[in-house]
């Protein structure tokens, strides 16, 4: 509830979701980080984090906005990251795909739990999916770097997950339902892009 109700949030129309910057506990930061260090090995510190809500937004013109998360990876970040996102409450079964390897596996959270990946290193996203009124989901993400020697991320890594990315959005892009809401246009996007600086 304190999430929601924290005033310091962004509304992203077009990928259909809001974002709340606040402040956890140490305690609780210290519960995450345990848990997130048990599965990857390696000591780490939590840099980052914020809670999102994803669910229908309809506009005072009647546009409405879906929530969509479309394959990509983290490019917010100069160095690498280990993901943890943690499911808080919902109403809705939406699972986070994520690429490992040569397969794409499928975390399917219900409330309380948690999946983890590298979200600067492996490509994710979630099917298309048509929301309706009152669905929802919300997720505190964290992102965790090495206590000891995080890597930097430079421009060949960013290219390169791009066109990894770019292959799974040309498959995303063919499921059956919508693909965008009416301020997305899957037709001009520039993320899949070569980036020529950082």
């Amino acid at each position: 509830d304190s999430a929601v109700a924290a005033e310091n949030s962004i509304q992203f129309d077009i990928l259909g979701y809001y974002v709340w910057h606040l402040t956890m506990p140490e305690d609780i930061i210290e519960k995450f980080t345990k848990v997130a260090e048990e599965v990857c090995g390696e000591e780490l510190v939590l840099e980052e984090y914020n809670v999102s809500r994803y669910q229908l937004r309809s506009k005072d013109d009647g546009t409405e906005s879906h929530p969509l998360l479309f394959p990509h990876t983290d490019e917010a970040f100069n160095e690498e990251r280990f993901t943890l996102d943690y499911q808080l409450e919902s109403n809705i079964s939406w699972p986070i795909i994520v690429r490992s390897g040569g397969e794409a596996k499928e975390l399917n959270l219900e409330d309380n739990d948690a999946g983890t990946f590298s979200g600067t290193h492996q490509v994710h996203w979630r099917p298309k999916r048509i929301f309706s009124d009152g669905e929802f989901l919300t997720l505190v993400f964290m992102h965790f770097k090495k206590a000891n020697g995080a890597k930097k991320i430079g421009l060949d890594h960013i290219n390169h997950m791009r066109s990894l990315a770019k292959i799974e959005y040309d498959e995303w892009l063919k499921q059956e339902g919508r693909s965008n809401n009416l301020m997305y246009d899957p037709s001009n996007e520039p993320r899949y892009e070569k980036k020529e600086i950082l």
